[in-house]
């Protein structure tokens, strides 16, 4: 009962700011708040709230998150975003220590996101970080600070990077990766330990790529890795080159495959919204996985999410008049679909 109340009360609200987004509702502890600042929607916030971003470009100075908060937006993909827009931040984020256990989904992440700062190696160790459909247009720094110890963890779920995830300082940091893409100049993970990648997609048609020393499984790597080094493992992965990296391991592995015929429909390396990562029509990855499902995005028993979709309930349809009617009233119509995950 109280997670219908609590999407009755946010769906409320949303039905009575459409009309002049982009708006921030915060909601949990308190009444819930409307805001038109990201940086007053944060502060104003108790740790455990939730922060509902409605499309739109999010910008100002830089955000510091120093609490436990959950954000949610409206997604990043187009072709789900039709009656809302993708929400998109446009500032630089922080995120300190104290932010433990927070959350972020459909967002689209438009400047650097950095764990503490430079020179602050008490307050980047944030821990049980999650991002779930988010794209990544700049650098993702989970670990700022030089001199380790760190104690940092991320999970990154069916999240896009267009640019690096990196570490500065590779000791005791955890990052977990599944279902996401690596797409774009540097997009790849460096500088990285504790790494654990599944079910990921690397697309990139240049040279010079320096993946992270890591664990990869059922992962697509539609890229040239002649001058990635080990000592990696890799278990039940495509390439499109001949061979693993130097210093590697791993078994089950499928090498040669053409980068254009590793996919139902990308041919060119550069991967936008319009392609369709699911495995070629015959291809030897089908079924091929270390669990039984197929090699990439699509495998596992929870494959990737088409559109993008966050898990609240999504908007596909919004239509609000501009004016009332002869009685008086104002016609809206709202069409809302439930997400099962």
């Amino acid at each position: 009962m109280k997670r219908i109340l609590t999407i009755t009360s946010f769906t409320a609200l949303a039905l009575s700011t459409l009309a002049q987004l982009p708006r921030i509702v915060v909601q949990g502890s308190g009444a819930p708040q409307v805001h038109t600042d990201i940086t007053a929607a944060v502060a104003a916030a108790q740790s455990g709230d939730h922060v509902h971003l409605s499309g739109g470009n999010f910008g100002g100075p830089l955000l510091v998150v120093d609490k436990t908060l959950h954000f949610v937006g409206a997604g990043i993909h187009p072709d789900s975003t039709g009656a809302t827009g993708i929400s998109t931040i446009g500032q630089q984020v922080r995120i300190t220590t104290a932010a433990a256990g927070s959350s972020f989904t459909g967002l689209i992440f438009g400047n650097d996101l950095q764990y503490g700062t430079t020179t602050d190696g008490a307050n980047d160790d944030p821990t049980n970080i999650v991002f779930q459909r988010c794209e990544f247009r700049n650098l993702v720094q989970v670990n700022a600070t030089p001199a380790p110890p760190t104690s940092s963890s991320t999970v990154f779920d069916e999240c896009i990077f267009r640019a690096a995830l990196q570490c500065t300082s590779n000791s005791g940091t955890t990052e977990t990766v599944t279902r996401c893409i690596f797409a774009g100049v540097g997009a790849w993970p460096n500088g990285l330990s504790n790494l654990n990648v599944h079910n990921s997609a690397f697309i990139y048609n240049g040279v010079g790529v320096g993946l992270s020393l890591g664990q990869y499984e059922n992962c697509v790597f539609a890229i040239d890795l002649t001058s990635a080094s080990g000592p990696s493992t890799f278990q039940h992965c495509i390439f499109s080159t001949g061979g693993l990296p130097a210093g590697s391991t791993g078994s089950g592995n499928l090498f040669g495959l053409a980068a254009n015929a590793i996919y139902a429909n990308e041919t060119n390396s550069l991967y936008t919204f319009d392609d369709d990562l699911h495995l070629a029509a015959g291809s030897p990855g089908a079924g091929a996985g270390t669990d039984g499902t197929d090699i990439g995005l699509y495998g596992s028993l929870t494959p990737y999410k088409p559109g993008a979709v966050p898990v609240n309930p999504h908007y596909r349809v919004a239509n609000i008049a501009n004016a009332t009617d002869a009685n008086g009233q104002l016609p809206v119509t709202i069409t809302v679909a439930a997400q099962a995950n």
